[in-house]
Parts: C-alpha cells; structure tokens; sequence
C-alpha cells in the first residue's frame, strides 16, 4: 500500500489486499491494482502467493500495482491538488 497525503485526503494504491477491506473512506481515494485477480484472498492476503515472493504469478509484471494506470492516478490526484493549492493561496492571502 502507497499513500501520499494532500490537505488531509489521501490516494491510496492497493496492490494484493483488498481496497475495500483495508481502504479509507470518502473523501479519500483507493485505487485497486488488477481488481479481477483470481489469486487474490479477501479474508486473509498472506496466504496469496504473491505476498511472500514479491511477484504477481499472473501479470506481465512484477506487483499488480503496475495494473494501476497513471491516469487513473493523477485523475485520482488533480482535485485533490487543486483544493490544496486553493487552501493555500487562501491561508497564504489571509497569513
């Protein structure tokens, strides 16, 4: 899991747990990397094969994190970027 905070929201990369098990809520954003697999257990992911070797046993990559689009994540992102620049220039002109 990755996490970068802005203004209080964080964009949350999820590789091989579960987004919505371990995920936070809205305003937050979780992006799940490759939602389909077929190796992925919710109730317990270190018993996939995945979580001890490192490497996706079904991609062309190495982690499923790879299957989260860059577009995905600075969609994910610009909003949230935009209210902290806003918050800032506001705090900025007021300070």
């Amino acid at each position: 899991m990755s996490s970068v905070e802005q203004s209080g929201n964080a964009i949350t990369l999820f590789g091989p747990y579960w987004h919505e098990r371990y995920g936070q809520p809205h305003p937050h954003v979780n992006l799940q990397g490759h939602p389909e697999c077929p190796e992925r257990i919710i109730s317990n992911f270190t018993s996939q094969s995945c979580w001890y070797s490192g490497l996706c046993p079904l991609g062309s990559w190495s982690t499923c994190l790879e299957a989260i689009p860059i577009t995905d994540v600075l969609a994910a992102a610009e909003p949230l970027l935009k209210a902290y620049a806003v918050k800032s220039y506001v705090e900025g002109a007021l300070g």
